[in-house]
């Protein structure tokens, strides 16, 4: 399904704390935005990982706005 998105607001940064990550494997950080579409439907939606160039972030849709 897609929309088009109206409004943006974000990132808001979540991640890990850092000595957590030493020798284990943990979730990546997640960049979250509060988006609203043309029809005035809002999301929060989240990016897992960064744009390295070798790895592709993948996007989820974690909540909606009443």
């Amino acid at each position: 399904m897609r929309h088009h998105v109206r409004l943006a607001e974000g990132p808001e940064r979540i991640e890990p704390e850092w000595w957590l990550s030493i020798g284990h494997d943990v979730p990546q950080l997640r960049d979250y935005y509060r988006v609203e579409d043309d029809n005035g439907q809002r999301f929060w939606i989240f990016r897992e990982g960064l744009f390295d160039g070798f790895n592709h972030p993948r996007w989820f849709l974690h909540g909606l706005f009443a």
